[in-house]
């Protein structure tokens, strides 16, 4: 009798296991018929409008009537539509003298930019009406100052330069300047509604970095070291108008939706290409300049180019007698903001591979050509997407997808 309670202790373990061995053989069943019979893909076509719909239309709440669907689709396209009910009086006198002291900053900035890229002065005030106004409708940024800026200038003059003798056609060079304008601003219009915006994180900051640093060097000596430049163009443009905007949005405490930034630059681009204007982006000096002024909002670039355009229409006899010697200050002013030594350093810091890319990249583009600038980036580029597949793999329970 006394082995009685130890008998059923044992039967009771017993069972313990036999049934936590029969759970455990249930739920690995159950998972591997789960494995064996998952559900199929979403067929691309599909995931094509998935990603279009949530670039273009918004997320109603809930409860949102139908008919007012229409409107939000709008206010998502044109966010003017959306803050510009609520717009008042004291907020335009802070947008008017922001816009005023920009224009008389981007006046001598666009001509001076224009040289550089060896176009007409006109038409970096042209790229100075134009594509702000579009912006002004169709972007998201408060503080962005839209205009011609000296690295997207330096990139075009560099690449048509080889395709076309500026000095012996001008009109056939004018004509290239905007085809190539109207091609990035659509190529960045696909790559906003397809969501795919994220493509160009994976270009890292030292290889931005290293060309921009050996192109700033590279153009006293164009005659020299002859290199075409072609993808850059998009790539430099948008990366520079999206770390600009979001920069000045988290001083204010917004967000910056990058591939709806895409798309109203894309479109900006577009419209402007057709209006006699050559590539446009966000200035982070014009910005800075605007923020400091007191911007309120994108209204600032409505009035900057007002006034642009009041000045090529009355007082362009005036612009026509700047100096050469003006003009050249503001762009050899700007080539140095280029070379972001500290920015070297830091990168040496944290990762020396990343440094290495970085110097290896200006000194491609310094030496050689953009091309083998591009091919040493490429190897940090395979490195990211390595670490990002990585850490997708971790976030998954280690299972590829």
């Amino acid at each position: 009798m006394s082995n009685m309670p130890a008998d059923n202790s044992m039967t009771e373990l017993q069972q313990l296991d036999a049934d936590t061995a029969t759970a455990t053989a249930t739920g690995r069943s159950e998972r591997a018929k789960w494995l064996l019979t998952s559900p199929d893909p979403p067929a691309p076509w599909h995931q094509l409008f998935s990603s279009i719909k949530q670039t273009l239309l918004p997320q109603p709440k809930p409860k949102q009537p139908r008919p007012n669907r229409p409107f939000l689709f709008m206010q998502t396209l044109f966010p003017i539509l959306k803050w510009g009910k609520n717009y008042k009086a004291a907020m335009f006198k802070n947008d008017l003298l922001a816009g005023l002291t920009l224009a008389s900053l981007c006046i001598p900035q666009s001509i001076g930019y224009a040289n550089l890229a060896k176009m007409d002065p006109q038409y970096g005030l042209y790229t100075s009406v134009v594509p702000p106004l579009i912006y002004a409708v169709m972007g998201s940024s408060r503080d962005i100052a839209i205009g011609p800026v000296a690295v997207v200038s330096l990139l075009l003059s560099a690449m048509i330069s080889k395709v076309v003798d500026p000095s012996v056609d001008p009109v056939t060079y004018r004509r290239t300047v905007f085809t190539v304008t109207f091609f990035t601003g659509a190529f960045q219009t696909l790559f906003g509604v397809f969501r795919l915006g994220f493509l160009v994180d994976f270009l890292s900051h030292a290889a931005i970095v290293g060309f921009m640093g050996g192109a700033a060097i590279w153009y006293p000596l164009n005659a020299v070291l002859g290199c075409s430049f072609l993808i850059f163009i998009l790539i430099t443009r948008f990366i520079e108008a999206i770390a600009v905007g979001r920069s000045f949005a988290s001083m204010k405490g917004y967000h910056l939706e990058g591939n709806k930034e895409m798309v109203a630059m894309g479109f900006m681009n577009i419209i402007g290409s057709l209006t006699s204007c050559y590539t446009a982006t966000g200035s982070f000096s014009r910005t800075a300049v605007n923020y400091s002024a007191g911007c309120e909002t994108v209204v600032s670039n409505i009035v900057m180019s007002i006034t642009v355009l009041i000045c090529l229409l009355f007082f362009t006899k005036l612009l026509y007698y700047t100096p050469l010697a003006i003009l050249a200050s503001i762009i050899l002013s700007a080539l140095p903001g280029l070379i972001d030594l500290h920015a070297a350093y830091n990168i040496w810091k944290v990762d020396k591979l990343d440094f290495m890319v970085c110097l290896g990249a200006f000194l491609g583009v310094l030496f050689g050509s953009v091309e083998i600038g591009l091919l040493v980036a490429t190897r940090n580029v395979i490195k990211n997407c390595r670490n990002y597949k990585k850490y997708k793999n971790v976030g998954n329970g280690g299972v590829p997808l």
